[in-house]
């Protein structure tokens, strides 16, 4: 049987259109492979409130008054959005680790890990009930913070808070009106867990609180 061969030519004119059709296959391949996309500081939050059976906003709100969602490090010495501390008075940064398996430079430096460590010293705080209504969260927040962190807390759940990051995600926090106006004030008393209290003053610094009654940025080091 005789097998014609193709010739030179005819092949030459059968290559640039099967370059063409495999030239456009190649960005389906390349998308099937691309690495999936990094987590949200929102599927942080919403991971970490599942997992510890607390209220997401609760946890976007304790971020919101710390450092607006960035992860920086301030000048008491507290790391990332959950303002984990690391001082010789206070460790919340090893508490957060032991609570939750997670290396005391992940909880430094990583949101989720960030994240995750401050949902697992609110839980901590609160013990094995869950309040029926986020002001039921009140104790809790006032042993990790204070009572004007608490207040501030409140605050931000009762207006809501909306903010592009530095990363460039845009976290927002829902406005909840049933949050009752005496939730946002409150006598200045020190924390009583292991975080410190974020201000004994007449008004918080935005060192210690980021949030003032202005909302201005936080004073934060790199």
């Amino acid at each position: 049987m005789h097998i014609p061969r193709v010739r030179g030519k005819l092949l030459g004119r059968l290559l640039p259109p099967l370059l063409i059709v495999l030239g456009s296959l190649s960005p389906t391949l390349q998308a099937s492979a691309a690495p999936l996309p990094t987590a949200t500081l929102r599927d942080a939050h919403h991971a970490s409130a599942m997992r510890h059976q607390e209220p997401e906003d609760l946890l976007l709100a304790m971020g919101w008054v710390n450092t607006h969602w960035e992860m920086q490090q301030s000048i008491d010495h507290g790391f990332g959005i959950m303002h984990l501390v690391k001082d010789p008075k206070h460790d919340t940064v090893a508490a957060a680790a032991q609570l939750t398996g997670r290396s005391e430079q992940e909880l430094e430096t990583d949101p989720t890990a960030n994240v995750e460590g401050g949902a697992a010293l609110l839980a901590q705080a609160q013990g094995s009930t869950r309040p029926a209504s986020l002001t039921g969260w009140s104790p809790a927040l006032v042993q990790l913070g204070g009572s004007l962190f608490a207040a501030q807390v409140f605050d931000a759940l009762k207006s809501g808070a909306s903010r592009t990051t530095s990363q460039g995600e845009k976290v927002v926090l829902a406005p909840h009106s049933e949050i009752p106006v005496s939730a946002t004030s409150a006598v200045m008393t020190p924390a009583t867990g292991n975080t410190p209290a974020k201000s004994s003053a007449a008004a918080p610094t935005p060192r210690e609180t980021p949030m003032d009654a202005q909302r201005e940025e936080p004073v934060l080091v790199e």
